[in-house]
């Protein structure tokens, strides 16, 4: 059997037939009784999975994630339900049988009722609308991206519509045709599963899964609601709308010649697999095609001017080898599509690039040559969790220099283009850039392992020579490009002048100073004080025109994060600053491209050079204010949001200075080596302060996520990326900064954080009296345990037993104000997140009742119109 065509050669005959039979299901589908029933249902499990199982309300991420993991799944159930009776034959209905013996085209009558059944999915999925309004009011959505996922949502819902028609078409009854189209709709869905793929490894059908899994729908769904729209996506849907329609028109035609099981020869069933097999090289070859469009916000898909000029800028004859393991069918779905990402960015690179770049890609199988010279160019080898591995690296090599990509890793994708951008330009420098690390949290082995807790060390490593420079030491390394000091509160007086002279070089200095270090605590025991003699960090700062203020934390309520604090309720924390655009420097290349920093209990910094200087961090505006370091010290987040007094008025909280400077020193120290002193900086060289020195770890700058089975670590914020500028910028060499900063950062509900920081503003001070409260009754009984010299009440004597007792029973009711003042300040997010998850429930069956009385009404015009007439 050679597969019939959808369109018959009168193409005029065919649009007829098919808007007849489209109307008339379109009628019989909207009129019925069961389809608001059907809406009403599908809408409200999805919204019940939403909110109730996927919790969205405790996400605190802008985006409708949820919605598209959850769509398809509910899908499955519901789609087949509205299909099953398109084709059904039952006793007494012989819609079927009359509608084929019109003068129709088979086809027509297919496509006909396809898209009446994917008109009325194209509704439901309207009655999802609520959710998006849910979004935008919570927080800033990232448009373009939720216009792709809606229309992935729409190309998914015709491709099951189409399958679970199939399976109508295959069987006689609706109950059959129910169960094969549920059948049918989970093995395609679970067909790109990676642990269905796994699962089979070894199997006769682990070749027929891993060539059918390229179909998956709920890939390309998550990759265009990512903001990508890629000729891939589009093929696989319309591929698997388009095989299921084709077969159903044949085994329609089948059933009008006779039935299906004579029809089912031999030619048929190779038809049927060189159908499947075109519509999965059409969407392989597909997938290898550029990107066609680019919608998200911060255009993360497409290349960065920069990127280009790199790509431009290296030496003529640079070529790229691209290793990757392609025809392995056991390498996960999501990593294959981080290869095909990452083949497609640096095709398009080798185009852009004038003639410099050439690309070349090889599949390194086992015990190859090929893999042999992907070990030796330094491509990883990865392993599974199975035990298998795979290949995904790059070798890029000009004339005698080579670098090498050992591994794109996933978890990185969304640094993919800077880190292919920052191996071109490695090619053209003529040295790697020299870091030098001063810190006590640091070890000297820290060079070769990670530092738990500082992944930014990593990220240092992989684009510089690192030097970890003792804090005790006397002088610096030679070649350092770059030194970073942070929580070295105590240096030599040598070291100092080392610093300065490093300066005075011509090179850059960048200083991390803490007045409440959190994640350093221990290196905090001396908090660094500008003074009039050279005595530590804070001293060199101040002669280079920047003054530290130690004093005092910074504070600012609408700039608040949410933390937990005790008893695991959330508050809204002054000191824990989101600072965004309108915080940042616009004017230096350091900042101008980032989006969010996070500052914990950060100092303030003045400038007193203003000639050379450009405040990068700036909280402005009424709701600033700042707490006495002292009246801070050992109290948890709960104490410190209540002391927090706003005094309005401008901080700056990190600056960048510009050469050349004046050197510290007017004479170098007696026991410092002897080298020509320097007073002056010769060359422009660059100084960075910043107040603060947790923003750098891992609490404040990552966030964990799930990639697969495994759990990585996606940026936070724009915190390292803000480290890594500085670094970029002060080594001399800031092309890549932009191409940084484009890393994706967090959405999060900005109207839950804005409810939370006004409820708390509200009890504020009554919170304080009663703390203050609590606090003078538990250290009057302190007192008297301390005079009486005993640790427990229970071994004083009974009388002062019993004034304790009397003191502790004052507590109770101050206890219980204070726990009802803490419950009505997250009263209000609580009821917030009640409503919005209420309405969103019941949007559903009211978006269901009002498609029933708009059919009614419809209806009821159209038979008075018919009756007039």
């Amino acid at each position: 059997m050679t597969a019939p065509a959808l369109a018959p050669t009168d193409g005029g005959r065919w649009r007829a037939g098919f808007l007849a039979v489209f109307r008339h299901e379109w009628r019989m589908l909207a009129y019925a009784g069961m389809t608001p029933v059907f809406i009403g249902g599908f809408l409200l499990t999805l919204s019940a999975t939403v909110f109730l199982a996927g919790d969205f309300y405790s996400n605190d991420h802008t985006a409708a994630d949820l919605l598209w993991t959850f769509l398809p799944w509910v899908a499955v159930v519901f789609v087949p339900a509205l299909a099953m009776g398109a084709f059904s034959d039952e006793p007494g209905n012989r819609s079927l049988e009359l509608m084929l013996a019109l003068p129709l085209p088979p086809g027509a009558v297919v496509a006909g009722k396809w898209a009446a059944g994917s008109a009325i999915l194209l509704v439901t999925l309207a009655g999802t609308l609520p959710f998006v309004a849910t979004l935008a009011y919570l927080g800033q959505p990232d448009w373009g991206a939720l216009i792709l996922g809606y229309l992935s949502a729409m190309l998914l819902l015709a491709g099951f519509y189409a399958l679970a028609t199939l399976a109508s078409a295959l069987t006689r009854d609706m109950a059959g045709g129910y169960v094969l189209g549920l059948v049918a709709l989970l093995a395609i869905l679970l067909a790109g599963w990676d642990a269905t793929l796994r699962s089979t490894q070894g199997t006769t059908v682990a070749p027929v899964l891993a060539f059918l899994s390229s179909l998956s729908p709920k890939l390309w769904l998550d990759r265009m609601a990512a903001g990508q729209l890629e000729a891939g996506a589009l093929a696989a849907f319309a591929s698997l709308s388009g095989l299921a329609l084709a077969c159903t028109h044949w085994a329609i035609a089948a059933r009008r010649a006779g039935t299906l099981r004579s029809s089912l020869s031999l030619q048929a069933i190779l038809s049927g697999l060189a159908l499947i097999t075109g519509a999965v090289a059409v969407t392989a070859l597909s997938a290898r095609l550029p990107l066609l469009a680019d919608l998200t916000a911060a255009s993360e898909f497409t290349l960065h001017p920069e990127t280009i000029a790199v790509a431009r800028g290296v030496p003529e004859g640079t070529s790229i080898d691209f290793y990757w393991s392609q025809d392995d069918a056991r390498v996960p779905s999501p990593i294959r599509a981080h290869a095909r990402r990452t083949r497609a960015l640096m095709l398009s690179l080798a185009a852009r690039s004038g003639g410099r770049l050439s690309f070349t890609e090889h599949d390194p199988r086992a015990e190859s040559e090929v893999e042999e010279a992907a070990q030796s160019a330094g491509i990883a080898r990865v392993p599974m969790s199975s035990g298998d591995s795979f290949y995904l690296g790059a070798s890029i090599t000009s004339g005698a220099r080579k670098t090498a990509v050992a591994y794109f890793d996933i978890r990185r994708a969304a640094l993919l283009e800077y880190d292919v951008a920052q191996a071109l330009a490695g090619l053209g420098r003529a040295r790697t850039p020299k870091v030098g690390l001063i810190s006590p949290l640091l070890l000297p082995r820290n060079v070769s392992e990670p530092r738990e807790g500082l992944a930014v060390l990593e990220e240092i490593k992989r684009a510089y020579d690192v030097a970890i420079v003792p804090h005790f030491a006397d002088a610096l390394p030679e070649g350092l490009d770059v030194v970073v000091v942070f929580g070295a509160t105590i240096l030599k007086r040598d070291m100092l002048y080392a610093l300065d002279q490093h300066v005075m070089g011509g090179k850059g200095l960048i200083v991390l100073v803490d007045p409440y270090a959190r994640f350093g605590a221990a290196t905090e025991i001396v908090v660094p004080e500008p003074s009039d003699d050279i005595n530590d960090i804070s001293d060199l700062l101040l002669r280079y025109g920047v003054r530290f203020h130690p004093e005092a934390v910074i504070g600012d309520a609408e700039l608040a994060s949410p933390v937990m604090g005790t008893a695991n309720r959330q508050i809204s924390y002054p000191f824990w600053l989101r600072l965004r655009r309108d915080q940042l420097s616009s004017a230096h290349s350091v900042t101008a491209n980032l989006n969010e920093i996070m500052l914990a209990e950060a100092g303030a910094l003045t400038i007193e050079r203003t000639d050379a200087a450009t405040a990068l961090i700036t909280t402005t505006g009424p709701a600033t204010g700042g707490l006495l370091r002292s009246a801070a010290a050992g109290k948890t987040a709960d104490a410190l949001a209540t002391l927090f007094k706003p005094d309005g008025g401008a901080r700056i909280l990190a600056t960048a200075l510009a050469g050349p400077f004046e050197s510290a020193f007017k004479n170098p120290p007696e026991t410092a080596l002897a080298r020509a002193h320097k007073t002056r900086s010769a060359e422009p060289s660059a100084v960075f302060a910043v107040a603060d020195m947790d923003f750098i770890f891992d609490p404040l700058s990552l966030q964990e996520i799930a990639a697969g089975d495994a759990i990585a670590a996606r940026p936070l914020n724009d915190n390292i990326a803000f480290l890594l500028n500085m670094i970029e910028y002060a080594s001399g060499d800031p092309r890549l900064l932009a191409i940084r900063s484009r890393s994706t950062v967090s959405r999060p509900f900005t109207r839950v954080a804005d409810l939370l920081a006004q409820a708390q503003r509200r009890h504020r001070d009554e919170e304080a009296r009663l703390l203050a409260a609590i606090g003078k009754v538990e250290g009057d009984v302190r007192k008297v345990l301390d005079v009486a010299g005993v640790k427990e009440v229970t071994a004083l004597p009974a009388p002062v037993q019993s004034r304790i007792g009397a003191l502790l029973g004052e507590l109770k009711p101050f206890r219980q104000q204070l726990r009802k003042i803490r419950l009505g300040i997250r009263e209000d997010v609580e009821r917030l997140g009640f409503r919005l998850t209420f309405l969103n429930l019941a949007s559903a069956p009211l978006f269901a009742l009002a498609f029933a009385y708009l059919m009614h009404w419809t209806r009821h015009r159209r038979v008075l119109t018919a009756t007039a007439k």
